[in-house]
């Protein structure tokens, strides 16, 4: 099997290097659409699914050696490396790699095509060239495979990408399609945006909770395993077990992160996200409605305002990750692509997703970071949308017996994850992945708004009084333009 792959020698945007390690920071019970978990086998009525017989779901078809052609990044970042395309000077132990060329292989031989990828140095360039590319009217790719954030900040603010739903081989209610990000991105009935087993970024872009199984055992304190199983993991519960455990061990009257033992190291977004906090919410009707500043989301910040207390600290990248290693710090928050960070660490630590709100919450629900989740869109450019379509969605469903397995085994294999029950819990945090457009486009400055609130302390009211009709305002202009192609 002969791959063309082509690199993008880009010079990144300034800004970009910023970003470093940073930007990957986020800021039981499966939801009700979501896609549930990848695995080697699936059910569908009588028939047991797996990579062997999976695209016997499709037709057989012939395209004669056609490329299928497909823009992707496999940095994130300069900092940040998460496979999307495979390489043939990748090391020969690199499974993620060896999953990705047998998917290909197995995709080039049953619809005779070649398996053609461009890839960006990182996907902001690959934002920056794909939406030039689009400007032009040149035809270049089939698959365009990029950060949410950074194609819908350039692509879909320009109208430069194609309704999915007009292309009919695709079909999103599939099990390989994350159902949430088809309902939170479904604009004036359009969807431009898909994710799920076609990127290896799946368990990347979550966030969840880490815990140092030392520190709770030496206190007799029961893991959290089981309160997932049982539903019964609420933030009241992580708040008793992290309450009056910061220690100032250098007694210089305060608590840091480089010399004290903390509680919890704790972000923001995913906090409130977890305890069912939104930005919007899609109506019945298909359309958006602000709701960050509803009863029952002042009363999620006001409640998180008393559990973020001086046991909890907002960490800074390695100062945290130095903390929770050294066993100086009970609990952290991480992101998917987090957790390589921590395999050299020598006492034992396990995972869970972010708790409920309280009890009567229906399921967990995490954060995905929109800088690191991929989707699968499709310029405007692309002419033969039925050849793109078919050959993403036989891609798709081949990616959730080969590549979408291999990412849980790789992060087990390389001591990432450590027990059987992190690695279920991990899997409990793709399949609640959850999406917000409000955060996403940060209308009228919601995003400070809240981390004001927050981090600072601020009055949930006085916060938002700021953005007064700004948000409504953005989130309307933003949707008419998008669904109008204006």
């Amino acid at each position: 099997m002969k791959k063309k792959i082509i690199t993008l020698i880009l010079a990144a945007l300034s800004a970009l290097s910023a970003l470093s390690l940073a930007a990957c920071r986020t800021g039981g019970n499966t939801p009700a659409g979501s896609t549930g978990t990848a695995g080697t086998k699936g059910t569908d009525g009588d028939v047991t699914y797996d990579a062997n017989n999976i695209l016997d779901k499709f037709d057989g078809k012939d395209f004669g050696g056609k490329d299928f052609r497909i823009y992707c990044a496999n940095y994130f970042n300069d900092a940040v490396f998460v496979r999307q395309a495979p390489t043939e000077d990748a090391d020969p132990a690199d499974r993620i790699n060896a999953a990705l060329y047998k998917r290909d292989s197995q995709l080039e031989e049953k619809y005779k095509v070649k398996m053609v990828y461009t890839i960006a140095t990182n996907d902001q360039v690959l934002s920056d060239t794909a939406k030039e590319l689009a400007s032009t009217g040149e035809d270049a790719m089939d698959l365009l495979l990029g950060s949410l954030f950074y194609l819908g900040s350039g692509m879909l603010s320009d109208n430069l990408l194609t309704d999915i739903g007009e292309i009919k081989e695709i079909d999103l209610s599939n099990d390989w399609w994350n159902r949430n990000m088809t309902e939170s991105f479904t604009l004036g009935g359009k969807t431009f945006f898909s994710t799920g087993d076609i990127t290896t970024r799946g368990t990347t872009s979550v966030s969840l909770i880490l815990f140092n199984k030392k520190l709770l055992e030496d206190e007799k304190t029961e893991l959290p395993y089981q309160a997932v199983y049982d539903g019964t993991w609420t933030y009241e519960k992580l708040y008793q077990i992290y309450r009056g455990k910061s220690e100032d061990l250098d007694k210089d009257g305060s608590i840091s992160l480089e010399n004290d033992k903390i509680g919890f190291l704790a972000g923001s977004y995913s906090s409130y996200f977890g305890c069912g906090g939104r930005y919007t919410v899609r109506e019945s009707d298909g359309s958006f409605t602000g709701v960050y500043n509803t009863p029952a989301n002042i009363n999620i910040l006001e409640k998180l305002q008393e559990w973020f207390n001086d046991d909890v600290l907002n960490h800074t990248y390695y100062p945290g990750v130095s903390a929770f290693v050294t066993d100086r710090a009970y609990f952290i928050e991480v992101a998917g692509c987090d957790l390589s960070l921590f395999r050299d660490m020598e006492n034992e630590f396990g995972a869970v997703p972010f708790p409920k709100f309280n009890e009567e919450q229906k399921d967990y629900i995490n954060f995905a970071n929109p800088w690191i989740t991929t989707c699968a869109t499709f310029p405007i450019t692309v002419k033969d949308t039925a050849f793109s379509g078919f050959m993403t969605e036989a891609m798709a469903a081949l990616s959730r017996y080969t590549s979408s397995p291999e990412q849980y085994e790789v992060i087990m294999k390389n001591k990432e994850l450590r027990d059987d029950d992190s690695k279920k819990m991990l899997e409990i945090c793709v399949a609640s992945a959850t999406y917000d457009i409000g955060f996403n486009y940060n209308f009228g400055g919601v995003r400070s708004a809240i981390e004001n609130v927050l981090v600072e302390g601020m009055n949930p009211s006085s916060s938002f009084a700021a953005i007064g009709d700004k948000f409504s305002e953005n989130l309307n202009d933003f949707i008419a333009s998008v669904t109008a192609g204006k």
